[in-house]
């Protein structure tokens, strides 16, 4: 019974934390290509795995009630993951998700505007493609949306960091097993 519980959560871990710790960087790289739908799509992700890593956590304390005579809720490196995963858990839903929703519907609201300044008057040149200035790109936001959208890129990017990182760790504390 513990190899099958023991094979569940490992498979569970690469499958469910995995995506957890990857749809944040997806959703950061949509938000420097200004793609709102991109972002809004690693949100929902970002949201889904991290509440189905609740399955990976029950499956490894599954493990444990089936093999105590091994390890007990009260060993050392178990408290410490515990502790770490639920930390990485609310930062996850708490900040990395809502972080991306955030600048989901900034970049949804936005207006576009040229990313440069425009040229004096009697440089100024009209694309006929266009009709709009040369030297213009109008893919761009708004300065105000464009300063918030930067500060929601850096909490996501250090909250979700933050988040890999204490998985990681909590890696490392169940292959090393220390104070065992």
């Amino acid at each position: 019974m513990t190899k099958f519980v023991l094979t569940l959560h490992v498979l569970a871990a690469v499958f469910l934390i995995g995506p957890m710790a990857i749809a944040p960087m997806m959703g950061m790289r949509a938000i420097r290509r200004h793609d709102a739908r991109g972002v809004h799509e690693a949100a929902r992700t970002t949201t889904l795995y991290t509440l189905l890593s609740l399955v990976v956590a029950g499956l490894g304390f599954l493990l444990i009630a089936v093999n105590n005579d091994r390890w007990s809720f009260g060993d050392t490196w178990i408290v410490i993951s515990t502790t770490l995963y639920v930390i990485a858990l609310l930062l996850g839903i708490g900040v990395v998700a809502p972080g991306l929703t955030g600048a989901a519907r900034l970049l949804d609201a936005s207006t576009t505007v040229p990313a440069t300044p425009l040229s004096t008057p009697a440089e100024t040149t009209v694309d006929p493609t266009t009709a709009e200035p040369a030297g213009t790109d109008t893919a761009t936001i708004d300065v105000e949306a464009r300063r918030k959208v930067d500060a929601a890129y850096g909490r996501i990017a250090a909250s979700s960091g933050v988040v890999s990182l204490l998985l990681l760790i909590i890696v490392v504390l169940m292959v090393v097993r220390p104070f065992d």
